[in-house]
């Protein structure tokens, strides 16, 4: 019986295109044309009265969740904590 390879190359190359196009391309293109700075932004958004509404923040190079869970960590426990 012939050796078969175990992985096809070109599955390989497929996967790590679409992982490009779906993720890293949009982070590489903020990279390039802004420097690597990651600067958040308030969400604000006005409520049926017109009253604007402070949502919290976002970051288009690093998600939030990530730098909760790395920075914040002992104040997202405390926070989950009292919520029960």
């Amino acid at each position: 019986m012939p050796a078969r390879a175990l992985i096809d190359p070109y599955d390989v190359y497929q996967h790590l295109m679409d992982y490009w196009a779906e993720t890293m391309q949009d982070d590489c293109y903020l990279i390039a044309a802004d420097g690597w700075k990651a600067e958040a932004a308030r969400i604000i958004e006005k409520d049926k009265k017109g009253k604007e509404k402070d949502k919290g923040w976002t970051c288009d190079l690093i998600p939030s969740g990530l730098i909760v869970r790395r920075y914040f960590a002992k104040e997202q426990a405390a926070n989950r904590a009292t919520r029960y």
